[in-house]
């Protein structure tokens, strides 16, 4: 089984969901609204959330991309800039 270091960076394919994925367990999402960005903190103890994230590590069925450590903090900006 491969191993994977952590952190990794994934988006979706539109760029409006950005993800750094801290383990196997855990991960944070920049979510794009309009002009605005929300950030989630999600804990992937139940079965979806980690099923959610062993997808967005494999890269399953194309929903999920390769992103950059750069991507993710240029979008993680947005949440904490004041119009």
């Amino acid at each position: 089984m491969e191993r994977n270091e952590f952190p990794l960076y994934r988006k979706t394919r539109d760029d409006r969901h950005f993800f750094r994925i801290d383990g196997p367990d855990r991960f944070m999402e920049i979510q794009r609204i309009g002009t605005r960005a929300i950030r989630h903190l999600v804990d992937g103890g139940a079965y979806p959330e980690r099923v959610r994230i062993d997808e967005m590590i494999r890269m399953a069925e194309g929903r999920y991309v390769q992103s950059t450590e750069q991507e993710f903090q240029a979008a993680l900006q947005e949440t904490t800039a004041r119009p």
